[in-house]
């Protein structure tokens, strides 16, 4: 006698292997989807990081010298530091001198909860004091992408330089680049990427 159809041992088998297979393919699918993304955020990173580096690096090379350097006004997280305060290493922010305009180039640190990106900004000031104001000047340019989601946050932003007499002004620019905050959870295994390069300012 014939058997026509399956048996339900032999369905309850079939289910079983097309939901492993199933299960096998959407991992791939998902792996390779997160890797496309991994790699498009390591992109934005290395973007960012490059093009502050090089607005940077222009301005302070062409510049007439450093005026001042001092920590951020912002603080470690936002908040108020002491003023009055010099440095020559580990410097939040960089005051430089061109054609009597000053242009200040400053870290901004993430916030406490690190829910808003660090960042770096370019403005223009009135007088050189004004390093340690915490309020931007006139034509503020954000060098980096601030946004949460598709931006990255600047970490350890740091000026220092070198002042040797009868050489010119060595600027040394560091800072570490890592995804925004609305993204970081995501790529934990992401650390910050390091830049840094320095700048010998034109002969003075």
């Amino acid at each position: 006698m014939k058997r026509n159809g399956f048996t339900l041992v032999e369905i309850i088998v079939v289910l079983a292997i097309m939901a492993i297979l199933g299960l096998v393919l959407t991992q791939i699918f998902y792996s390779t989807l997160r890797g496309g993304s991994k790699a498009q955020v390591l992109s934005v990173v290395k973007q960012n990081g490059q093009s502050a580096v090089e607005a940077m690096d222009k301005t302070i090379r062409s510049a007439d010298k450093v005026v001042n350097l001092c920590p951020s006004p912002f603080g470690a997280h936002g908040a108020s530091v002491e003023t009055g305060l010099d440095c020559t290493t580990n410097c939040g922010a960089i005051v430089i001198l061109k054609n009597k305009v000053y242009t200040r180039f400053l870290y901004v640190p993430a916030d406490s909860s690190d829910t808003n990106n660090g960042y770096i900004v370019m403005d223009t000031l009135s007088t050189p004091p004004e390093c340690l104001n915490s309020t931007f000047g006139s034509n503020l340019s954000v060098l980096t992408d601030k946004d949460s989601k598709t931006g990255v946050s600047i970490e350890s932003g740091i000026f220092s330089l070198n002042r040797l007499a009868g050489t010119e002004d060595v600027v040394t620019i560091s800072f570490s680049v890592k995804p925004g905050s609305g993204i970081q959870s995501a790529y934990p295994d992401i650390v910050g990427t390091p830049f840094k390069t320095a700048v010998k300012l034109r002969s003075q």
